[in-house]
């Protein structure tokens, strides 16, 4: 699939913000009877927040609509499950800090909206990227977007190598699922193709070929080492490639110094969105395939060290 491109907000999300927002007033205005007062000079501070504390009070309020059940409709929570996954990855571009909880809550209300709108009966796309063909420039330094080749070519060749031992079962046992894997494996392969001619002249990680003990040992489940939590084992894979990206994009951050370079800070924002949408789609296939989409599996967990 190609690249998408980086607007925060979603083109349906208006239209289902609209029927949202009355549902919460109607919510809001039943609640209201205690209301607390206004206090003097408070709208004024909220004028005055950093593009990332709005990003992150928009984000952590439709969150919270999005996952309680005690008043929310599923229709709103649908909704605002719709419009958080794009908040989060606002949180992400906006907060140097807060890239990687940007992109995982991100991946999170991606999940929930599926989960939603089959209950809800409507139609869902999630913000799926498996390419960066929209991304032609850089301000990450190139060491960092080698090493994020390096880990999607490294789970291009295990789910490759998964799909081979498929295949071969599902000649003998009539078992499926190699053609997804393949595909799979061609799309983690080709965005660590972009990665690394974005890189330029920086040294190429990439082996092309690792170690398969682990494969070999457990193709189907295996114990996730960053977590202890047994879970597929292409699902694993999925999402401790999200995990070593993640933990690349924000050891570099700190050390990106544009100042007032406005158009180095839009192709940040630009690299940014784009970098959290791809890595975003790989947790959300990690949930897909039976990852743990809970807080505990994400948030508590280590970066997996890098395997040869």
């Amino acid at each position: 699939m190609q690249t998408r491109p980086c607007h925060v907000q979603s083109p349906r999300f208006h239209a289902k913000l609209f029927v949202g927002a009355l549902m919460a007033i109607v919510l809001t205005l039943a609640g209201g009877a205690c209301s607390v007062p206004r206090v003097a000079g408070q709208a004024e501070a909220n004028v005055q927040l950093s593009a990332c504390d709005k990003a992150m009070r928009r984000a952590t309020r439709r969150t919270q609509l999005a996952t309680g059940t005690a008043f929310a409709t599923r229709d709103l929570r649908f909704a605002m499950a719709d419009a958080a996954e794009h908040d989060w990855v606002d949180v992400a571009i906006q907060c140097p800090t807060r890239f990687e909880q940007g992109t995982l809550r991100s991946a999170q209300m991606q999940w929930l909206a599926q989960q939603l709108a089959k209950r809800v009966q409507r139609n869902y796309t999630a913000l799926i990227v498996t390419r960066l063909d929209g991304l032609t420039d850089n301000v990450l330094p190139g060491a960092t977007l080698a090493q994020l080749a390096l880990s999607e070519d490294r789970v291009g060749f295990a789910t490759e190598v998964l799909a081979g031992r498929r295949a071969v079962a599902a000649r003998t046992n009539g078992l499926d699922g190699s053609t997804a894997l393949a595909a799979l494996s061609d799309d983690h392969k080709q965005a660590s193709s972009e990665l690394m001619s974005l890189a330029g002249n920086t040294q190429d990680l990439r082996r092309k070929v690792y170690a398969t003990q682990t494969l070999v040992d457990s193709p189907d489940t295996m114990v996730d080492p960053a977590t202890g939590l047994s879970a597929p084992t292409v699902a694993v894979l999925e999402m401790n490639c999200a995990r070593e990206e993640l933990a690349t994009v924000q050891q570099a951050l700190p050390n990106v110094h544009i100042d007032d370079d406005a158009k180095a800070n839009a192709t940040l924002d630009n690299e940014l969105c784009q970098l959290s949408l791809l890595i975003a789609t790989h947790a959300v296939t990690a949930f897909q395939m039976g990852y743990p989409s809970f807080d505990l599996a994400l948030f508590s967990a280590t970066p997996p060290a890098a395997q040869s």
